[in-house]
């Protein structure tokens, strides 16, 4: 593994602990990463909702080769720490094991895995979105962390129940997903008081 790979993930992980503001631009190729780079930025994120529109196919039907591919070009190219979405993961635990082992092994920083239902609904883009069971959500969580090398690559679970559920379940979501091992939870707030709800929550 290229040693600038390691210090990228050491140093995005340092930022989550020291709670620093990380900003992460959308980065769909090698020159987006590399002019954000020019700009002064670290970290890039590779969106499935942009890359699917990238490829004229909604982000419900890409394909784990896609994304690592995409990821590949991109850190092969760059020093830019890369955030990897990886929708549902592409399955159920099992493929998120091997979806994290094909993600780690691009040189990403970071894989963000969601809880909505396998396959993902081309719903999503209508803000129809279908969750999975906690529980299910929880195994998820626990096989993609068990799958990575490296202990410094940060998994992060995004829940989409604020909007679906309520605050109270994505409250509880992300307690469950901190204890099956998620190193970040990513939320949907909707307003400054949900945010004031979470802060004092989580």
């Amino acid at each position: 593994m290229r040693q600038a790979v390691i210090e990228n993930r050491k140093a995005f992980a340092r930022g989550l602990q020291d709670q620093s503001l990380t900003v992460a631009p959308l980065c769909l190729n090698p020159l987006m990463a590399r002019i954000a780079q020019g700009s002064g930025f670290t970290c890039g994120y590779l969106s499935g909702g942009a890359l699917g529109f990238e490829l004229a196919i909604s982000e419900a039907l890409l394909s784990i080769s896609e994304v690592s591919s995409y990821a590949r070009q991109i850190t092969s190219r760059s020093n830019i720490s890369l955030i990897v979405d990886v929708g549902v993961g592409f399955g159920d635990a099992v493929h998120a094991w091997r979806t994290c082992r094909d993600i780690e092994a691009t040189g990403a920083v970071a894989l963000e895995i969601e809880d909505q239902v396998s396959p993902k609904r081309v719903h999503h883009h209508k803000g129809v979105e279908h969750l999975v069971s906690q529980s299910e959500m929880e195994e998820k969580i626990r096989e993609t962390v068990g799958a990575r090398d490296d202990p410094n690559f940060t998994v992060i679970a995004r829940t989409s129940a604020i909007a679906n559920e309520s605050v109270d379940s994505a409250i509880k979501r992300a307690e469950a997903y901190t204890e099956a091992g998620a190193d970040v939870i990513l939320l949907s707030p909707r307003s400054e008081e949900e945010i004031r709800i979470l802060g004092r929550s989580i």
